[in-house]
């Protein structure tokens, strides 16, 4: 957990969006994953 919130900390600072999905959520929840993408891209 320390090193996901140091590696998120690194590219939110250079202005990057972190998405982080656990395989099991693409495989059970491909949709709702999809969307989280597209919304950050429509922002």
């Amino acid at each position: 957990m320390q090193r996901d919130a140091e590696i998120n900390h690194f590219y939110r600072s250079g202005g990057w969006a972190v998405l982080r999905f656990w395989d099991f959520e693409v495989k059970n929840e491909l949709g709702t994953c999809v969307k989280k993408v597209v919304d950050v891209l429509s922002r």
